[in-house]
């Protein structure tokens, strides 16, 4: 079977490989680097994320699907996995139990591996037929689409199904230092006044540092941002620093729920990407 699949988010990629061993996959990805918004740049030998996704369960039922994640991603992808340690602060009700880290960033490099054609190019509109899916002049069997695709319009058969959603462009400022300038921590909501989230890993001596940007310090400069957040970073030991803008289609709960309508359809398949934790369930990935 001829199965497309839209996007490179890591649940994306998951997919693609996992449905690669016994059909021809063709993946979709408008941008040049990979990862949507778990993408990530290069910095030397390292490879370093420039947004502040976390895997971790958002309610109680789906603690119990952190030890099959965890048994998946190491025996497919040989991830690196580890318990968190450091603080982890969060906003939400639920309070996870166990938060662990992950190198997200090998599940690419198996990529690399796999017989999967990439096609660099935007996906608006898909026109089903009975028997075939055709997308930007391409035919398939099937296609996978995420949750906050730019998709505008669904043809199938001769009924036309036109979907909305707000781009919204984010902004991320990721410094590299070679000396510690902030208590450690892993994963902080409500950073401070000028970030609604921020990350802080360490990796060999470095400490890298990304936080979101609140939407009314969106224009400030990253020379400005460090300044006012008092973070004491002498010059010489500052080796990066740099605002990463990243523009994301979103979709409210309704919008979300007229996307999964097309999920009544056999050739095309809505995947959750909401919740990397809930995807994944969704999916019914496993080890074995």
């Amino acid at each position: 079977m001829k199965i497309v699949i839209v996007g490179t988010s890591p649940i994306m990629i998951i997919l693609a490989i996992a449905l690669s061993k016994k059909n021809k996959v063709t993946l979709f990805e408008k941008r040049k680097n990979f990862g949507g918004a778990w993408s990530f740049f290069k910095y030397k030998s390292m490879y370093i994320h420039n947004k502040t996704n976390v895997i971790v369960p958002t309610k109680k039922s789906e603690e119990k699907h952190i030890k099959n994640i965890i048994k998946y991603l190491k025996k497919k992808f040989n991830l690196k996995i580890r318990r968190n340690k450091k603080i982890y602060k969060t906003v939400s009700k639920y309070k996870p139990k166990n938060i662990f880290i992950y190198d997200i960033h090998k599940i690419y490099d198996h990529l690399k591996k796999c017989n999967i054609k990439i096609i660099n190019k935007n996906v608006t509109n898909i026109s089903i037929s009975k028997k075939k899916v055709f997308i930007n002049n391409f035919e398939f069997d099937k296609v996978f689409i995420p949750t906050f695709i730019a998709l505008k319009k669904v043809k199938i058969d001769k009924n036309f199904y036109y979907f909305n959603f707000k781009k919204i462009i984010s902004k991320h400022l990721v410094l590299i230092s070679k000396k510690k300038f902030l208590k450690e921590f892993y994963y902080m909501e409500n950073f401070n006044n000028y970030f609604d989230r921020a990350l802080l890993k360490r990796r060999k001596s470095l400490y890298l540092f990304t936080a979101r940007i609140k939407k009314r310090f969106k224009h400030f400069k990253h020379k400005e941002l460090i300044k006012l957040s008092n973070f004491g970073i002498e010059k010489k030991n500052l080796l990066l620093s740099k605002i990463f803008k990243y523009e994301n289609c979103y979709r409210d709960d309704s919008q979300i729920k007229k996307l999964n309508n097309l999920n009544k359809f056999k050739k095309i398949k809505v995947v959750d990407t909401t919740q990397f934790v809930s995807s994944f369930k969704k999916l019914k990935f496993k080890a074995n």
